[in-house]
């Protein structure tokens, strides 16, 4: 069985359960971790830490009991994020520029282009993807700064 998630379900999905408290969140000013059970995406953590301005660390671990094909636009994304998967695959097509890519395990991929279409399908099991995003903006000018 497969779930199609689009932005708006997948952010109602998180909502609902930090409502209920199936989810919960700590955080001080080093890390955030996000953690609990959520319907559809099983058992879900998610650590963050700013390494610097426009400059972050994220892990993410999920457990689906089912596969998950996830569709949005990527409208958040002011960033570059290169993704490193430790567990699962992900087959991912970003539209209008490729047609599809198996992000496996054991390799590391330039993800997340803002405003572009992007649709992932994961198989049903444990994701652990390791992501440095960068804002070029934020990260340069600080650079700037110091030179």
């Amino acid at each position: 069985m497969t779930i199609t998630l689009l932005d708006r379900d997948w952010e109602d999905l998180w909502a609902e359960g930090r409502q209920t408290g199936t989810i919960a969140e700590t955080s001080d000013e080093i890390e955030t971790i996000v953690q609990g059970n959520l319907s559809c995406l099983g058992n879900v953590w998610e650590w963050s830490m700013p390494l610097r301005d426009g400059l972050w660390l994220f892990v993410y671990e999920y457990h689906s009991t089912v596969d998950i094909t996830q569709t949005g636009q990527n409208l958040d994304c002011p960033c570059s994020v290169l993704s490193f998967f430790v567990a699962g695959d992900v087959r991912t097509k970003l539209h209008g520029l490729t047609e599809q890519v198996d992000e496996v395990v054991g390799r590391n991929y330039l993800s997340c282009f803002q405003d572009t279409l992007e649709t992932e399908t994961w198989t049903a099991g444990k994701i652990l993807r390791v992501q440095i995003c960068i804002d070029p903006q934020r990260f340069l000018a600080i650079c700037r700064k110091r030179s």
